[in-house]
């Protein structure tokens, strides 16, 4: 919860110095986005590809039986 509210935190510091740049930026400046101030974000983790058609037949062969209920 506390990582949470941190997290909010920056979000609305991260719009305020976004917003005081852009708007005393000057003619040949670009503007910047808010997530240009956010260095600490960790990376996303990557997801696993889908399996593949000769593993879904090892999967179903191996998990595919339904148990009996006890």
């Amino acid at each position: 919860m506390a990582e949470a509210r941190d997290r909010a935190a920056w979000n609305r510091t991260m719009a305020v110095l976004a917003q005081l740049y852009n708007a005393n930026r000057g003619q040949d400046a670009r503007p910047i986005d808010p997530m240009q101030f956010f260095h600490w974000q960790a990376p996303r983790p990557k997801m696993a590809p889908p399996p593949t058609p000769e593993q879904r037949e090892w999967l179903r062969a191996n998990f595919g039986k339904k148990r009996a209920a006890r």
